[in-house]
């Protein structure tokens, strides 16, 4: 893996998270280890304002990745979008009304670095 390169990258499906995205995005960008992390959030044509919220977080974090879709192709192929477009050695989902302690991407990459064994 390259220096540059993200060790985790977490996909984000959006579809009508006006309600979720700031406290999600809030939650995410306060993991300990974020800035080993790429963050793609594919928007599958959302009738929300998401992408203003997304804009102000991505003027702070340029490892933040937004896209938009111009259909709903439905939360998998979403995904399966974003992990093509992933680059991290390691690739996690996140939902948007789902928080995560601080540590928790930082203590997965790290059992799964000291155990080469584990397959998820």
């Amino acid at each position: 893996m390259d220096e540059g390169e993200p060790v985790v990258s977490i996909i984000t499906s959006l579809y009508d998270g006006d309600e979720y995205i700031h406290d999600f995005l809030q939650n995410i960008v306060k993991q300990s280890i974020f800035q080993k992390c790429e963050l793609i959030i594919i928007d599958a044509n959302s009738p929300g304002e998401e992408h203003i919220v997304i804009r102000s977080f991505q003027n702070q974090h340029d490892n933040i990745v937004y896209e938009r879709l111009n259909h709903d192709p439905g939360i998998y192929e979403t995904w399966n979008h974003a992990i093509r477009k992933s680059k991290g050695k390691y690739i996690t989902n996140a939902n948007l009304d789902d928080g995560r302690l601080s540590t928790h991407i930082e203590e997965c990459v790290n059992a799964m670095e000291k155990n080469s064994t584990i397959s998820v």
